[in-house]
């Protein structure tokens, strides 16, 4: 969550957006949604774009497969 904040805050100073936009803009590509209604304009927020942007699919896949299995192990421990 603290990388996604932080391109946030700079995609905002850097394309003079709203931090509500970029961070709305990162969540949702993150997490491979992407409905394409803001996108970065500058090049070299679209050059940051595709070399974050990968990172931070996998960090959310990461995060989600880590709370699935703490559930998974907890109702093992409780049904056993």
């Amino acid at each position: 969550l603290i990388p996604i904040v932080l391109a946030s805050f700079l995609f905002a100073y850097l394309e003079g957006w709203h931090y509500v936009d970029a961070f709305y803009f990162f969540v949702s590509t993150s997490a491979t949604i992407g409905y394409g209604d803001v996108v970065p304009q500058s090049t070299p927020m679209k050059v940051f774009a595709i070399f974050f942007i990968p990172l931070a699919v996998g960090a959310v896949g990461h995060t989600l497969g880590t709370v699935a299995n703490f559930i998974v192990e907890r109702r093992r421990a409780v049904y056993q």
